[in-house]
């Protein structure tokens, strides 16, 4: 492969990970939604399930990651987001000049156009790749993301690499691509189930195009597809061995499904009342703008629009997933529901790309020196939101949740019992407790999973000299039972409102306990229930 090919997707990469690298929090962070970071990081730590669908891409990709002698358990987590997030943006650099051709994007030699007479010449070959790859890594909706311990960079990332498979598929007919392609997809199911809305563009491509290898190319990307899909084997075998984490306990295939199909959830699908619905559409085009600005937004639509007319298969692939994507992300009712639309960003960076190729050989056929002022121009419009968003994205000294769940177990009394209310605070003294391992003698419970059954289950296994081998399903009961024998304190963290320095935030009323604040922080609180 020529070196040039992946000149635009190295420093693509290169610079994408040095930003997300100095913009990463050295620990657990609460930010951009990633309250589940430290559910996430804990059961990839002790190989648990963590919470529906499981997610087993990431959870067995962060076990590895754990294994790296660097930094803290939290950062080698982010790190994994780090590069997931670089390798999309590199991913999108590497598919746009397959898009920017005008027909069959592969020359004789298997490999894109490419225009090699001079400096000048080679950087308006490079530019649109370049901007399309920068655009995407700096836009705030991923960046925000690959700078924590989340499952949504790696999302983008393999959502940027299947489409990659796809484009290259449809230029040299390989099946061998197909089967990459589908590999990618099932590796995506198995780390966000909107995954799914990429399904169709791989259908629209598939049979779209030759008759003659389409039912190989099908059979390939079944196959792949299959494979990608045997993720999902980890979770029963991870529920076998009793970890401090796990959601569902699926050892059995009811407790499979239960996780697996995010049934904890349903009742959040299309659940966002209709009056609501146009403000949820206005957040969305908000989010567009900031993150590919005016000029961004207009170059993705010429880009679609250049699609079309060249490759309409591919066009009308790339335009379902994004209106699936969409309509699922303004359907499903939770505040961070936007975040599953990073398929989209990469979709809509692809077609940046395009719109970029198209407008620059427009103007290097009128004047090669305005094409080369474009191009510079355009490189440095997409590497802007780096100044623009810096401080807003700049985690490296947020410290709140390390202060969080190290400040409560280091007050908290021997043998001590912490009721937690709220992900923020349960899953961070998880990551802890049972991920790093502090405090043994303390036991979390979380007030906000007491119901589920298979949460009871894990807590009577890990604790049983709590409530014994059948806790009470009641909380209150539970409250009772374990503060006539243990130290009982409530933690909370994600308040509307910080703690007063006086008193406190009132902690929720429990029959028979007087809450007397211990700790406050930004955010969260710590008090001591005494009867």
């Amino acid at each position: 492969m020529r070196l040039q090919a992946w000149l635009a997707p190295g420093v693509v990469f290169s610079l994408t990970l040095a930003v997300y690298g100095l913009t990463a929090p050295t620990g657990l962070t609460w930010a951009h939604a990633s309250a589940d970071g430290g559910d996430l990081i804990t059961a990839a730590r002790v190989l648990g399930v963590p919470h529906p669908s499981g997610y087993p891409t990431w959870t067995l990709l962060a076990a590895l990651f754990d294994q790296a002698p660097l930094g803290t358990a939290a950062w080698r987590a982010t790190l994994l987001s780090m590069l997931s997030g670089a390798t999309a943006a590199a991913l999108v650099a590497a598919t746009v000049p397959w898009l920017a051709s005008r027909n069959d994007p592969a020359s004789t030699a298997g490999e894109p156009r490419s225009l090699r007479s001079s400096p000048v010449v080679l950087l308006l070959s490079l530019a649109p790749a370049l901007v399309a790859g920068l655009a995407l890594a700096f836009a705030p909706l991923l960046w925000g993301q690959a700078t924590v311990a989340e499952v949504y960079a790696l999302h983008a990332c393999l959502a940027a690499a299947a489409l990659w498979a796809l484009v290259r598929w449809q230029a040299c007919g390989d099946e061998r691509w197909a089967a990459a392609a589908g590999l990618f997809l099932g590796l995506g199911l198995g780390n966000h189930l909107t995954t799914v809305w990429l399904l169709p563009a791989a259908g629209i491509v598939l049979w779209t195009g030759n008759s003659r290898r389409r039912g190989r190319a099908s059979a390939a990307v079944a196959a792949g597809l299959a494979a990608g899909l045997l993720v999902y084997l980890y979770l029963p075998l991870a529920a076998a061995g009793d970890p401090p984490v796990n959601w569902g306990n699926p050892r059995t295939p009811d407790g499979l499904w239960w996780l697996v199909s995010g049934q904890l959830y349903r009742g959040y699908i299309f659940a966002v009342p209709w009056p609501d619905v146009p403000g949820r559409l206005s957040g969305w085009a908000a989010e567009l703008w900031r993150s590919f600005l005016p000029w961004g937004v207009a170059a993705a639509l010429l880009g679609m629009a250049t699609l079309f007319q060249r490759n309409r298969p591919l066009a009308a692939a790339f335009c379902t997933s994004l209106l699936l994507g969409l309509v699922w992300a303004v359907g499903y009712n939770t505040s961070d529901s936007l975040l599953s639309l990073l398929p989209g960003w990469v979709i809509l960076a692809l077609a940046l790309g395009a719109g970029v190729s198209t407008a620059l050989k427009w103007l290097a056929s009128w004047k090669r020196g305005a094409a080369l002022v474009a191009a510079l121009l355009g490189i440095a419009l997409a590497a802007a939101p780096v100044a623009l968003h810096w401080q807003a994205q700049n985690l490296h000294n947020d410290q709140t949740a390390e202060q969080f769940y190290s400040h409560v177990l280091e007050h908290a009394q021997a043998d001590a019992v912490v009721l937690t209310i709220g992900d923020q605070a349960t899953f961070a003294l998880w990551y802890g407790r049972y991920g790093l391992g502090l405090r043994p003698d303390v036991t979390p419970v979380s007030r906000d999973l007491w119901a589920l059954s298979s949460y009871r289950a894990t807590v009577a296994s890990q604790h049983p000299d709590l409530a014994g081998s059948a806790p009470p399903a009641d909380w209150v009961d539970l409250v009772q039972a374990a503060g006539q024998q243990r130290p009982l304190y409530l933690a909370q963290a994600g308040l509307a409102d910080p703690p007063h320095a006086a008193g406190g935030q009132p902690a929720p009323a429990l029959p028979g306990y007087r809450p007397e604040l211990v700790l406050q922080g930004n955010g969260w609180a710590l008090w001591r229930l005494d009867h």
